[in-house]
C-alpha cells in the first residue's frame, strides 16, 4: 500500500509539472496576445495620428480606448483595428491594400475608350483606373489622348467630359487625359488641417506636383472650347479630383448630381505585419481652395441617361449659359 501511495505521489508531482507548464504556456501565450494586440493598435494609431487628414479634429487617447474595449473580446488584426478606427473617426476612405487588390490591375474597358461627336458636340468618358502598373497606364492615357485628338481635329463647338459611373483608382492618368482641357500650372491642391500641402498642375497631356512629372503622354492639344463635366453619386475618390480640377476653368459647366464624397487622397504605409494601410491623409481642394468633404455638387442638378439626352442638354447650356 505504501509503494502505491510512493507511486502515486510521483505521479501527481509530474502531472504537477505538465499542468503547471501548460498553464504558463497559456500565460504566455496570453501575454503575447495581449502584445500584439497593444502592437497592432498602437501602430494603426500612431500613423493615423500623425498622418490622417483629420489628425487635428481627434481626441485620439479617446480613439485608443474606444477601439481596445471594442477589440478586447475579439480577434484582433489590423484590418479589425482598422474598421473600429475609420468607425470612430468617420473616415469613409481608408483601406488596408490586399495582395489581390494590388495585382488585379483592374481596368474595366479603359483600354476602348468612349468617345462620339454629333452636332458639333464631342463627347468623351474619362473612366476608373484601378491598375497600378506603368505601362497599362500610359495605354490608358496615350488611348483616350488619340480618341480627344480624333475628335477634336473635326472642330466640334463644345465638350461633354463624362465622369459617371467613374469610382476612382488612380488619379494622375486621369488628370493627364483631362489636361488638354486644363492647361494650367495649378489645376486643384491637396489640404490638411486648413494647409496647403502641394498643388498640381495639368498641360498637355501632363500633370504633376512642383516640377516632377507623376503620368502623361505628350500631346500639343489646347482645348479652350466650352466643356460640360458629367457627374453622378458614384464620382468618387480621383475621379472627384478630376471634376475639381475642372472648377475654375472658364467655360465650364459641372452637371448631373452631387459625387460620393470621397474627395481626399490616400498615401500608402507599411505595416509590420505586412499589409499596407491606405490612408486619407488630404483633401483634394479646387484651385480656390474649396474642399468638398461631403462631394462635389454640381452648377445644374439633372439626372442624364442616354446620348439624346447628353445632346440635349449640352445643347440647352451652350443657349443658356456659354453663349451669354
Amino acid at each position: 500500500m505504501r509503494k502505491t501511495c510512493k507511486i502515486s505521489g510521483k505521479l501527481l508531482h509530474i502531472l504537477d509539472e505538465r499542468l503547471m507548464k501548460y498553464v504558463l504556456k497559456i500565460i504566455l501565450l496570453l501575454l503575447g496576445v495581449a502584445t500584439c494586440k497593444a502592437s497592432i493598435i498602437d501602430e494603426v494609431i500612431s500613423l493615423a495620428k500623425k498622418h490622417s487628414y483629420k489628425s487635428d479634429s481627434i481626441n485620439w487617447e479617446q480613439a485608443k480606448q474606444t477601439i481596445t474595449q471594442r477589440c478586447a473580446n475579439k480577434e484582433v488584426n489590423t484590418q479589425c483595428v482598422l474598421n473600429n478606427l475609420l468607425t470612430v473617426i468617420n473616415d469613409q476612405h481608408s483601406f488596408i491594400a490586399t495582395s489581390s487588390k494590388n495585382s488585379s490591375c483592374e481596368i474595366g474597358d479603359s483600354f476602348q475608350p468612349n468617345g462620339w461627336l454629333e452636332q458639333k458636340i464631342a463627347y468623351i468618358e474619362i473612366p476608373s483606373l484601378m491598375c497600378g502598373d506603368p505601362v497599362k497606364q500610359n495605354l490608358y492615357i496615350r488611348t483616350h489622348l488619340k480618341l480627344i485628338a480624333e475628335l477634336d481635329s473635326q472642330e466640334p463647338e463644345y465638350w461633354v467630359i463624362d465622369l459617371r459611373g467613374n469610382r476612382g483608382g488612380h488619379m494622375w492618368p486621369m488628370l493627364s487625359v483631362a489636361s488638354v482641357f486644363l492647361n494650367t500650372q495649378t489645376a486643384g491642391y491637396a489640404i490638411k488641417n486648413n494647409q496647403k500641402m502641394f498643388g498640381w498642375w495639368a498641360k498637355e497631356g501632363e500633370v504633376g506636383v512642383y516640377q516632377n512629372t507623376h503620368a502623361g503622354q505628350f500631346t500639343a492639344i489646347d482645348i479652350k472650347k466650352p466643356v460640360v463635366v458629367l457627374i453622378n453619386k458614384e464620382t468618387g475618390s480621383a475621379a472627384e479630383a478630376t471634376a475639381i480640377s475642372f472648377i475654375g476653368r472658364e467655360q465650364t459647366l459641372i452637371a448631373g448630381k452631387q459625387s460620393k464624397g470621397l474627395a481626399t487622397m490616400n498615401q500608402p504605409f507599411n505595416l509590420s505585419d505586412g499589409s499596407r494601410l491606405m490612408l486619407a491623409t488630404a483633401y483634394f481642394a479646387s484651385r480656390n481652395l474649396d474642399t468638398f468633404p461631403d462631394g462635389v455638387t454640381p452648377d445644374i442638378s439633372v439626372e442624364i441617361n442616354d446620348q439624346k439626352e447628353v445632346i440635349n442638354f449640352a445643347k440647352s447650356a451652350w443657349e443658356n449659359v456659354f453663349s451669354k
